[in-house]
This record gives C-alpha cells, structure tokens and sequence, in this order.
C-alpha cells in the first residue's frame, strides 16, 4: 500500500508507524527526589513548589547515608525505591505530612503552562519505619484526597463525588519491603483525580500513635488545558 502513495505521504505513514501518535493530553510524572542533594546529616528540605506541588511535613532523606547507621534499623535501609533518596513522613507541629497545590500564585503558574491546577494521584511506594513487634501491633497508613473546588465545578461531578477520598493499608509486625499503592487498582473504583490536596499519615498500635513513614516513586498525573 505503501508503495501507491506519494513519497511524501508514505515518510509520514512510516514516522507515525514507529512513533504513534497518544491521544492523550495528560503528563505523568514520576518524582523520586534523587536529584535533591541532601546534608552530612543524610537529610533535606523539599523546595517549594517542587513540580508545582508543596510538601508540608516532609523530608527528603537517603536511608543509606552512614549519619543513619545507629539511628535506622537494617529493615529500613530499603526505603528508597530509586535510591538514594526517599521521603520520610510523619506529623510536624501537629500537621500532618502532605502534597498539593495550595498556592493561587501556582495556580497561576500552572496555567501560564497549559496546565489544569489539580493533579492525579496513581500511586506511590510507601512502608513504614520498623515498629516493635509485641502483642501483635501494626501500622496503619492512611491517604486522604481532597478534590479541588474549581475542578468540582468545572467536572460539575455527582455531590458524593465531592467529599474526602479515603483509602488506608495495614502493615503487621516484621520486615517489609515498600508496597506500591496503586490508587486505581487498590481503592476500590475510587477516581483519584481533580485533587489539591492528598494527605498521607501512619499510625501505630490501637491507640493511634503517630508513627514515621517513607515514601518514594511518587506517581502524578497533570492535565493540559
């Protein structure tokens, strides 16, 4: 067939052959921090915005750095699923660790690029640090996505589709490897999608405490206008 056609025509059948051509107008980011340097201490902070989103009670840290070696068990060297960095998480002045877009000045920003201010949560890497393993404790993890008001507006989505997406995964005692949380496949047809905010807390035992959690391989969606 190729061979009835213009040559001109047929260079652009076989360009769009090799290279097809997504319909999709959507940018996946994966953020794995590697590229922050961190101190002597083996810790940082996250600039603000890092890839348009603002991290609140979050560091970035590299689990292998030898300032950890009497401070980090052996189970938890694997944090970082790209190392060498990772984020570790846990409640800082009674906030609670997060990501979204909170500033208008962003908002701004983000449209100046072609880009709609919310995001999509695919999923990301997380495990808790290592918790004492007695009377059969675990380690909660919760995530809570907040939508956008404007995306609710602009989706004009059903009222329940409004409210906080919950989703939560239990770690028992012992080692682990990090798990990926897939949003899609794990939250039970929740759409994480048209968010501002997402809010990732660990807790331990029955009586909630606030426990440290890593974080790595974070997978967002922005969409173009």
């Amino acid at each position: 067939m190729l061979a009835m056609l213009p040559l001109a025509t047929s260079f652009i059948l076989i360009l769009l052959l090799l290279n097809p051509i997504s319909a999709s107008t959507n940018n996946t980011t994966t953020l794995n921090f590697d590229s922050l340097p961190t101190t002597p201490s083996g810790l940082a902070s996250l600039p603000s915005p890092y890839h348009h989103l603002h991290f609140t009670s979050f560091s970035v840290f590299a689990p292998r750095s030898p300032s950890f070696h009497n401070i980090l068990t052996p189970a938890d060297r694997n944090c970082a699923t790209s190392p060498p960095n990772a984020l570790l998480g846990s409640r800082q002045g009674g906030r609670v660790a997060s990501f979204g877009i909170e500033e208008r000045e962003e908002e701004k920003e983000m449209r100046k690029q072609g880009l709609q201010p919310w995001f999509a949560l695919k999923g990301f890497w997380v495990k808790p640090l290592d918790f004492p393993s007695e009377g059969g404790a675990e380690v909660r993890i919760f995530v809570r996505g907040f939508k956008s008001s404007r995306y609710n507006h602009e989706k004009e989505d059903k009222e329940e589709d409004k409210g906080v997406l919950n989703w939560h995964v239990d770690f028992p005692s012992g080692y682990h490897e990090p798990f990926f949380a897939d949003m899609e496949k794990y939250s039970r047809g929740q759409v994480w999608e048209g968010l501002r905010k997402v809010e990732v807390e660990a807790q331990f035992g029955v009586q909630g405490l606030d426990w440290e959690f890593c974080l790595d391989g974070l997978v967002i969606e922005f969409k173009e206008n």
